[in-house]
């Protein structure tokens, strides 16, 4: 569903959001999204990671490292979508991305946001969660 193979620049994590936040907005089931930066914050990649039911979804961390490394990605803004239509990150979005945060982190990658999208606007989690640390 979600994918590019070409590299694109955002002068922002906001126009960034702005641009997933349009292809996941019609979908009726919830799904993850990874958008891989380059060291110049420009992407390299937007891949769906997984689809899941339309309240719930799980990612595989294993395959979004994976992916990194064979990108030579070093940063990583994690995306997903509420087709609910509240973008507000549930208490299990935050548990999720402190554990993502913190395996990217071992794995040297930096995961700068995780945010939540939907119909209505989006969110951050990691501006509604600011105690996300490694421990």
């Amino acid at each position: 569903m979600v994918s590019l193979s070409e590299s694109k620049e955002f002068d922002s994590i906001e126009q960034l959001t702005l641009f997933v936040k349009e292809k996941l907005d019609s979908l009726s089931y919830e799904v993850i999204c990874a958008a891989y930066l380059d060291n110049e914050n420009n992407l390299i990649a937007l891949i769906e990671l997984s689809g899941g039911t339309q309240n719930n979804v799980d990612a595989n961390i294993e395959e979004l490292i994976a992916y990194a490394f064979s990108i030579n990605c070093k940063s990583i803004v994690l995306y997903h979508n509420h087709p609910s239509g509240s973008s507000v990150p549930s208490e299990s979005d935050i548990v999720a991305t402190k554990r993502l945060y913190k395996i990217a982190f071992v794995n040297g990658i930096v995961l700068k946001d995780h945010i939540v999208v939907s119909k209505s606007g989006y969110h951050s989690i990691f501006s509604v969660s600011p105690d996300i640390t490694l421990w």
